[in-house]
């Protein structure tokens, strides 16, 4: 494997960051334990492929979900229809002693089905996690805080949309990569807050993102009411129940109901507003 210094010399711009950049114009990759950061704009569409696997374990190849989404390889990784969301997280150790593989282990079981979880460096993973049809919202910042109290880590997440997989999805995980990349970095990021922010600074590069959203969510009329009353209504339920003619609770349980179809919950604003802007 080339050195630090030979990449230097083919790389002139290359940079050594105790950080990754986690910008949209550098390719970043972690090498005897430092970051390095080369600036797109001076690689080709080869260089690029050939350095983003220049740093990741050797063992991930024959992994078939490492393959999928990084487009080794065109075959589905599972023949599950259920949809799934990949996770990916940002971890920073302060005690070497600790085992990468029991604190992914221990991540792991904090989740009901998981359909492959991995390092793809020495700070960085993805977790991908299988739709449950009876889910309700992970408490990701919990997870985050019993995993870190455990291994004295600090953890960073970032939470995608979950998808069908398909033939579409690589794509799809490549445009969330793009979107966390330029977010703001909290300690849990999730997928409605970020998207919005990407629109705020971007007009362009997401458009088969949204194409892929709009097609996910439901088109009965019924639905699209409920939607558009709740964010007219400010997301209060008693008001928006009242003009459906409906039982507050009936609202609960199609609100409850579209979480589980969606992966979006209406009482989160962002999802609420998101959801308003894609159905109208």
């Amino acid at each position: 494997m080339l050195s630090i210094e030979q990449l230097k010399t083919i790389y002139p711009d290359l940079e050594v960051n105790q950080l990754p950049h986690n910008a949209a114009d550098t390719i970043d990759l972690m090498l005897d334990n430092q970051w390095l950061s080369i600036p797109r704009a001076n690689l080709s569409e080869s260089e690029q492929a050939l350095l983003s696997r220049l740093g990741q374990p050797a063992e991930n190849e024959q992994r078939s979900w490492y393959s999928f989404l990084w487009g080794l390889s065109t075959k589905l990784p599972t023949k599950s229809e259920c949809d799934s969301r990949v996770i990916q997280f940002q971890v920073k150790f302060t005690d070497n002693a600790v085992s990468k593989a029991d604190w992914l282990a221990a991540l792991q079981a904090y989740f009901n089905q998981v359909y492959d979880a991995f390092w793809t460096d020495g700070m960085t993973g993805v977790l991908i996690e299988v739709k449950q049809n009876d889910a309700v919202e992970t408490n990701f910042a919990g997870i985050l805080q019993s995993v870190d109290a455990m291994f004295y880590t600090t953890t960073t997440f970032y939470v995608g949309h979950f998808w069908p997989v398909n033939q579409m999805l690589p794509g799809l995980f490549k445009m969330e990569q793009q979107l966390f990349s330029q977010s703001q970095k909290a300690a849990v990021n999730t997928f409605s807050p970020s998207l919005f922010q990407y629109l705020i600074q971007h007009d362009q590069g997401v458009a088969s993102l949204i194409r892929a959203l709009r097609v996910s969510l439901p088109a009965d009329s019924e639905t699209n009411q409920m939607v558009n009353l709740f964010f007219k209504n400010h997301g209060k339920l008693s008001q928006t129940a009242k003009q459906l003619f409906i039982h507050r609770n009936t609202l609960i349980y199609r609100i409850d109901k579209f979480y589980r179809l969606t992966g979006f919950d209406l009482r989160n604003n962002y999802d609420l507003t998101l959801c308003h802007l894609l159905m109208s």
